[in-house]
């Protein structure tokens, strides 16, 4: 027997699974324009450059502006891991803006892949 959690409108139960998903796609569908404004505004050639400084400071080659955009979001991504650990240190949580950030890097990275992306 599945975990009933959550109550739909017509006050039927649904499963933990459901819920999960309604709120999945409810956030998606709010989140996605702002997602995209975010892209627009970071933009990918300052991301390709950065990913390709860090690299080189590293000593290893990037092969492509994917990979160097890759190696730039994930500089950024340390910044903002390195925010949600001072506000867990503190005592605090971090900002759902800080979050939301994490994840917008992330789809930068999935859309430059997929070729949604123009790098």
């Amino acid at each position: 027997m599945s975990e009933q959690v959550g109550w739909h409108k017509s006050q039927q139960p649904r499963d933990a699974k459901t819920v999960l998903i309604d709120w999945w796609m409810t956030q998606a569908a709010d989140e996605a324009g702002q997602t995209v404004a975010k892209m627009a505004e970071y933009g990918s050639g300052d991301l390709v450059e950065v990913g390709r400084q860090v690299a080189r400071l590293a000593g290893r080659p990037v092969p492509d502006r994917v990979e160097a955009m890759e190696v730039g979001c994930l500089f950024y991504l340390l910044g903002k891991i390195a925010r949600v650990t001072s506000a867990v240190e503190r005592g605090d949580r971090a900002s759902d803006d800080t979050w939301f950030d994490l994840a917008v890097y992330a789809k930068m990275v999935l859309a430059a892949r997929a070729g949604a992306w123009e790098l």
